[in-house]
C-alpha cells in the first residue's frame, strides 16, 4: 500500500480506492470517471479526499497533454477544474496557459487575470498577462504587465524577476519575444527546487544532518525564497530542534504571510511544544490554501484535522466539530479525523452520537481491533453490558496490536465479568501485564466482591500511594475500610472529583500547563483506561499522525 493509503487508513473495495489507485497508477483518465461517480454519489462536490484527488487527475492529465503538444486536449481537464475549483490560482494559471497554445488570447488573458486576482505576485501569471497583451496586439499593457512583474521582486524571489530586472526598464521597442518561451522554461529549469528535491529525498533516506545542512545553504544563497525555509523548518522539527525550526518558519511567514503550509508547520510545532493556545491562533489566521495543486493533496484535511486537534484539546468541542465539517466520508477516508468528532461528541456530553460514529468505525473497518476497543470501552462506562457482549464477540481475531499495553480484548472481558456481579477466576487475565495498574485494580474489586476486603485495601492503598488517586479508586477504599468496620484513622485520599476533571485538564492544556495535565491524564488512563476520556484529551494521540504527514 502506498504512503498516502497507510496514512489514511485506507482499504480496497470500494469506488474511492478504485480512482486513487488508477491516479497513483498515472491512468487519470480512469481516475477522473470513477471519481466523478464517487463525488455525484456522495452529494459533495467539495471538502473530501475524492475532491482533492479528482483535482490533482484533471490537472496531471491536462499538463499530460500539454507535453504531448496537445492544448486543445488539454483545455476541457483544466476548465472542468477552474470551474469547480475556482478561487485555486494554479488552475486558473494550466487553463490559461493551455488557452494559450491553443492561440485564443483573449481567454488567456481572463484566465491570467483571475489567477492574478487571488495572487498579485503570481509570477507566471504575471508573464501570461503579458504575453496574452501582446497576442492581442496591446504593447503598452504588455510593458506595463511587465514592469509590474519587475516590480513583485521587492516581495518574492523568482529566477524570472532576476531574469527580467536584468533587461528593464521595458519599452515598445525593448519587448522580449520569446515571453512564452521563457514561460515554460521557468516551468521546468528552476535548478534551485531541484535542489531542494534532492536535499528532501537525502533526509528521508536518513540522512538527516547532510540533507539539513544542504537546504540551510540553499535558504542562504536564495534568501527570499520561502519554500526553502519551510523544507528546512521541517526537517529541524523532525530532528526535535524545535526552536531552530520556528526561527526559520517565521522567516518563511514572513516572506510570504499567505503561505499556509508555513503557517500550520509553525502550528504543528507550537503543539509539540504544548503551546496549544498559540498554535490555534496560528490556524484562525489563515483561512485559504495558497499552493492546493503543487501541494500533498491531503494537505487541507491535514490543515482542518490540526486546527481540530488544537480546538479538542482546549475545550471547544464545537469549534472542533467545525473545524471537520466540510469532510464528507471521513469514515472511509481519514479514520482517525473521524474519531476526533467522536472524541468531541464524547467529551461535549452528546454519548449517542459518539456512539454512532465509534459503531460506523467498527463496522466500517471490522479487521482493525482499536475500533471495536473504543466501541467497547464507551459501552463499558454506559454500563450496556449487552452491547459489550457484541463487540466482544465480534472481536477481529489475530489482529491484536503488538504494542497493546493491556491485552485490551481481555480487560474488557474481564469488565464485562465484574460487570455481571461475578468475581474473576484465580489468575484472571494475562500474565505479563498483570503488574499493569489497570488490572491490579479489577483484581482489588475481584477480591471485594468475594469479600476479601483486606486482602483488597492492601493492594488499593498501593495503588494509591503510586500516583494520584481517582474517585473510583478513592471510592472503593472507602467502602473497604467501612466493610473492614475500621474505626480509626483511616487514610484515605484526596481527589479531583471525577465531576470537573476533564475540564480541569481542558483549562490546564489552555494555560499551557500541559505538563500538570498530562500527569493527570497518565494516571487516570493507567487505572482506567476504559475511560475514554483519557485517551481524547491526550495531545500525543492525535499529533502523531501528523508528525508522520510532516515527515
Amino acid at each position: 500500500m502506498s504512503f498516502l493509503g497507510r496514512m489514511f487508513g485506507r482499504k480496497s473495495g470500494s469506488e474511492y480506492s478504485e480512482g486513487i489507485a488508477l491516479y497513483e497508477e498515472g491512468r487519470f483518465p480512469e481516475a477522473i470517471d470513477v471519481l466523478r461517480r464517487v463525488i455525484d454519489a456522495s452529494g459533495h462536490q467539495n471538502g473530501s479526499m475524492a475532491d482533492f484527488y479528482l483535482r490533482q487527475s484533471l490537472t496531471r492529465e491536462g499538463r499530460r497533454l500539454l507535453d504531448d503538444e496537445q492544448p486543445a486536449v488539454a483545455i476541457p481537464f483544466f476548465a472542468e477544474a477552474t470551474n469547480r475549483w475556482p478561487s485555486f490560482p494554479d488552475l486558473q494559471f494550466w487553463h490559461g496557459l493551455a488557452l494559450a497554445r491553443d492561440d485564443r488570447w483573449a481567454d488567456v488573458l481572463d484566465a491570467a487575470r483571475n489567477a492574478l486576482h487571488q495572487n498579485r505576485d503570481y509570477v507566471e501569471a504575471r508573464l501570461l498577462e503579458a504575453s496574452a497583451l501582446r497576442g492581442l496586439g496591446d504593447d503598452d499593457g504588455a510593458v506595463q504587465s511587465l514592469e509590474t512583474l519587475v516590480a513583485s521582486g521587492a516581495r518574492v524571489e523568482h529566477s524570472l524577476i532576476r531574469y527580467l530586472e536584468a533587461r528593464s526598464p521595458f519599452t515598445l521597442e525593448t519587448i522580449p519575444d520569446d515571453l512564452m518561451s521563457l514561460l515554460q522554461e521557468s516551468r521546468t529549469n528552476d535548478s534551485g527546487r531541484d535542489e531542494i528535491l534532492k536535499a528532501v529525498a537525502i533526509c528521508r533516506e536518513g540522512g538527516w544532518e547532510e540533507g539539513i545542512e544542504k537546504m540551510r545553504q540553499l535558504a542562504t544563497d536564495n534568501p527570499t525564497y520561502p519554500d526553502f525555509r519551510v523544507k528546512l523548518a521541517a526537517a529541524l522539527f523532525q530532528t526535535g530542534r524545535n526552536n531552530e525550526a520556528l526561527n526559520e518558519v517565521g522567516v518563511a511567514l514572513t516572506l510570504n504571510p499567505r503561505y499556509r503550509t508555513a503557517a500550520h508547520l509553525k502550528a504543528l510545532i507550537l503543539a509539540d511544544q504544548h503551546r496549544f493556545s498559540e498554535a490555534r491562533e496560528v490556524i484562525q489566521v489563515q483561512e485559504s490554501l495558497t499552493d492546493p495543486i503543487n501541494a500533498h493533496p491531503g494537505e487541507e484535511l491535514f490543515c482542518s484535522y490540526l486546527g481540530a486537534a488544537m480546538s479538542l484539546l482546549t475545550g471547544r468541542f464545537a469549534e472542533a466539530h467545525v473545524q471537520l465539517e466540510r469532510w464528507s466520508d471521513l469514515t472511509m477516508t481519514f479514520p482517525t479525523a473521524e474519531l476526533l468528532r467522536a472524541a468531541a461528541d464524547d467529551l461535549d456530553g452528546r454519548g449517542n452520537k459518539a456512539r454512532v460514529r465509534l459503531q460506523t468505525l467498527a463496522d466500517r473497518w471490522p479487521l482493525d481491533e482499536q475500533y471495536h476497543y473504543y466501541l467497547g470501552c464507551h459501552e463499558l462506562v454506559a454500563m450496556d453490558f449487552d452491547g459489550l457482549q457484541r463487540t466482544l464477540e465480534k472481536w477481529p481475531e489475530g489482529n491484536e496490536s503488538a504494542t497493546d499495553p493491556h491485552r485490551r480484548r481481555e480487560y474488557l472481558s474481564a469488565q464485562w465479568t465484574l460487570g455481571q456481579g461475578r468475581s474473576l477466576p484465580a489468575g484472571a487475565g494475562p500474565e505479563d501485564v498483570a503488574h499493569e495498574p489497570c488490572w491490579r485494580f479489577l483484581a482489588a474489586r475481584s477480591l471485594a466482591l468475594e469479600d476479601q476486603w483486606i486482602d483488597s485495601l492492601l493492594e488499593l492503598r498501593k495503588l494509591a500511594a503510586e500516583g494520584e488517586a481517582t474517585e473510583r479508586l478513592a471510592s472503593l477504599i472507602h467502602k473497604a475500610y467501612l466493610a473492614v468496620d475500621e474505626s480509626g484513622d483511616a487514610v484515605t485520599p484526596d481527589v479531583v472529583p471525577d465531576s470537573i476533571l476533564q475540564d480541569r485538564v481542558c483549562l490546564l492544556h489552555r494555560q499551557e500547563r500541559t505538563g500538570r495535565a498530562l500527569a493527570l491524564v497518565r494516571h487516570h488512563q493507567e487505572l482506567h483506561p476504559e475511560d475514554l476520556r483519557w485517551i481524547w484529551l491526550n495531545p500525543t494521540f492525535w499529533l502523531d499522525p501528523i508528525r508522520r504527514w510532516i515527515g
